[in-house]
């Protein structure tokens, strides 16, 4: 149950195609628009349920908890650290898992530096 998977990513680009195609078929003439649309509404409903939940405090430490850290600790000159599992000593994601998408929202960090960024970046990717 990763923040964000890459696997997730491929299936929403199959379904958008797959969407798209089949709209094609059965509404000639606004099927971009129609599926932006579909899309548009698909994310904010996403988004609003898991701002709720996080604001529910049900985001659970594993969840999201690392994906957190590691971006707030890019985000201030410390390139992708944890805390290692054990609570001993400062490890790199890089060890545990190749996650170099948590790097982007780093910036984001700047500015915002709450987990919601990660939640909304997942709803969109």
């Amino acid at each position: 149950r990763s923040i964000i998977r890459a696997t997730s990513a491929t299936k929403s680009i199959f379904v958008f195609f797959m969407l798209r195609k089949l709209i094609k078929t059965i509404i000639p003439g606004k099927t971009e628009a129609l599926l932006w649309l579909m899309v548009s509404v698909a994310i904010i409903v996403f988004c609003a349920k898991s701002m709720g939940r996080y604001e529910r405090l049900s985001a659970y430490y594993f969840d999201l908890g690392i994906m957190h850290q590691v971006v707030a600790n890019t985000a201030h000159g410390h390139f992708l650290e944890i805390t290692d599992p054990n609570f001993y000593t400062q490890g790199n994601r890089l060890g545990y898992h190749f996650d170099f998408i948590l790097a982007f929202f780093a910036p984001f960090y700047i500015f915002f530096n709450d987990a919601r960024v990660l939640l909304a970046g997942q709803s969109i990717i």
